[in-house]
């Protein structure tokens, strides 16, 4: 049957004439709680009426007592009518929000809420976020109001939470029964009143002051260099022009990755994202995209992409669901054949790299050698090509045939799962340490590299490779 959501409002005076009639009308009236000040509309009607005090003792948590309630309410609604009546106006209670998923014949009686007092006490207007404490996710916009700190552990969690995104020296508006004080945001749990009305607003500050930045603070600052009075630099670069400068980027957190140090990481990781929000701002003033449609396209092929996470797929193992990755991955981009898969692949990938990538697409359709040894046997055909090629004097022949030979030890080594990439630079750096540790005992002899004959320089590499080994 029908269920009324009546909102009491926040304080003695708020309810509505239309509650007020409906809760006189004789249907059963259930009261979430009676520690409100609200509580007094009901009481002043002189009603009978139903309170669910009870279920907040049998409840483990918020969530599960908002859950219990509603469950309540629905299950009293299948005999009668019900009014449920909450504090505040029923968009701002959990409950009421389980109800109207789960129930379809329900009527809402609105009453001034919560919020619209703590604007008042905060004596803001517009452009804000309001979110309960037990709703708060790490993804907000300043000025945030959040309402319902009702202990000193919600108070440390918020504290927690928006430590991320502002600073915890920063001043924040601490409100309870509708009065306010400021006070720094580490203070936060520090104070001694907690209840139902308690509430704090967090402010927006200007770029200049921040101390924590989000990525909307990012794209800001781009859109401010940007600016026909912005940097002389930065407004005039184009998609094209710093190109170059996000594969420099990759290489250096690369490089940050493999010396294992954080600082640098952290350094890294946020030049990375420079480069893509500076895309973004440049693709939305041509109106092409903006950065929330990129995020967007990332989390939906992230979410489409792994259906043994969020669809019917199973996956016991990274492999099964690199498959399916795979499988999704050739669904979306429509591809029916695998020379498109091939096709597909940038071109600006380093060359190692890129060949690694087309041998592992073709070999998924069968196109590959059976082994390593076999892969072997290339290398040897490739190499008496090579060298009838350099015997013939022909320079384009022989680039060819020395790229057929890299291409060969590149098989050799995917079949043998070494990363050609790494396995090089491997030998670059022994071949730097080996060559500085070289020209260090030509010094100490009291010689000078360049007057020494490769007969000479061989020696001395030997014997820096004897001792490394």
């Amino acid at each position: 049957m029908k269920i009324y959501l009546t909102g009491l409002g926040v304080k003695e005076g708020d309810i509505s004439l239309k509650a007020v009639e409906l809760i006189k009308s004789g249907k059963t009236v259930i009261v979430k709680t009676a520690f409100t000040n609200s509580y007094k509309n009901i009481i002043n009607t002189g009603v009978k009426h139903i309170l669910l005090d009870d279920i907040y003792q049998k409840s483990r948590n918020f969530e599960s007592l908002n859950k219990n309630i509603a469950n309540e309410i629905i299950r009293r609604s299948k005999d009668e009518e019900i009014i449920y009546c909450v504090d505040g106006n029923i968009n701002e209670d959990n409950s009421c929000k389980i109800i109207l998923a789960k129930h379809k014949d329900t009527e809402i009686i609105s009453a001034p809420s919560k919020i619209d007092a703590i604007l008042e006490t905060a004596c803001l207007s517009n452009n804000y976020s309001a979110v309960s404490a037990y709703e708060l996710s790490g993804v907000f916009k300043l000025p945030l109001i959040v309402y319902d700190i009702d202990s000193s552990y919600i108070a440390s969690e918020i504290k927690i939470k928006l430590s991320d995104y502002i600073s915890e020296e920063d001043e924040i508006l601490y409100i309870n029964n509708f009065t306010k004080k400021t006070i720094k945001l580490y203070e936060l749990d520090r104070q001694s009143n907690f209840d139902y009305t308690t509430a704090i607003v967090a402010y927006k500050k200007e770029l200049i002051k921040k101390t924590r930045f989000c990525y909307e603070d990012l794209i800001e600052i781009i859109k401010c260099l940007r600016d026909v009075n912005g940097c002389p630099w930065d407004k005039v670069q184009t998609h094209e022009s710093i190109k170059i400068n996000m594969i420099e980027e990759a290489y250096e957190l690369a490089d940050a990755i493999d010396l294992k140090d954080d600082y640098k990481l952290l350094e890294e990781t946020g030049d990375v994202l420079l480069q893509a929000a500076f895309h973004s701002v440049m693709a939305e003033e041509r109106s092409a995209f903006t950065s929330n449609d990129v995020l967007t396209a990332i989390c939906e092929k992230l979410i489409t992409r792994h259906t043994h996470i969020f669809g019917k797929d199973k996956a016991e193992n990274s492999e099964q669901a690199l498959n399916y990755w795979d499988r999704n991955k050739k669904i979306e981009k429509g591809h029916n054949t695998a020379g498109e898969t091939l096709l597909d692949l940038p071109k600006n990938f380093p060359s190692l790299l890129y060949a690694e990538k087309l041998q592992k697409r073709a070999a998924k359709v069968g196109f590959d050698f059976s082994d390593y040894k076999e892969a072997f046997k290339k290398i040897n055909e490739e190499y008496d090509e090579l060298t009838q090629a350099v015997n013939s004097g022909d320079k384009k022949q022989i680039e060819e045939e020395g790229g057929d030979l890299l291409f060969s030890v590149v098989n050799v080594l995917r079949l043998l799962n070494v990363e050609n990439e790494m396995a090089l630079k491997a030998s670059c750096f022994k071949f730097l340490n080996r060559f500085v540790e070289m020209e260090k005992l030509i010094i100490s002899d009291g010689k000078n590299i360049a007057n020494l004959t490769i007969e000479e320089l061989d020696g001395y590499y030997n014997a820096v490779k004897t001792n490394k080994n």
